[in-house]
């Protein structure tokens, strides 16, 4: 699959794809990728997001939470955590951007080897 795009007003998503792109689009709820090879774009209103991809295709990684906790583990880069949100970026060994925006909740980025 080349890409895959999910909008959604309210409720969860959960995604195990190795698609080139994966888009996600949710108002309120919760967004769960593990998506070893993709480029990954993230938007959620309110709810949590969690990425899972590999440090071998990640390119560059931004992410912000308006409100709420941010994390990147699996690679030395930049997490800067405010009393009511936070921003990560980090850059992986590959080309595939990462790019995460929660404007309530948390933001977790997970690079595995």
């Amino acid at each position: 699959m080349s890409s895959l795009e999910v909008k959604l007003g309210v409720g969860n998503v959960a995604v195990v794809s190795d698609a080139k792109r994966l888009e996600v689009d949710l108002g309120v709820g919760d967004v769960e990728l593990d998506a070893p090879t993709s480029a990954v774009a993230i938007n959620v209103g309110t709810g949590d997001a969690r990425v899972k991809t590999e440090l071998s295709s990640a390119g560059p990684i931004e992410g912000t939470s308006g409100v709420g906790s941010v994390s990147l583990t699996g690679l030395e880069g930049t997490v800067k955590s405010r009393a009511v949100g936070g921003k990560v970026t980090g850059k992986g060994r590959g080309q595939q951007p990462i790019e995460v925006t929660v404007g309530v909740g948390d933001l977790t980025i997970e690079l595995t080897q």
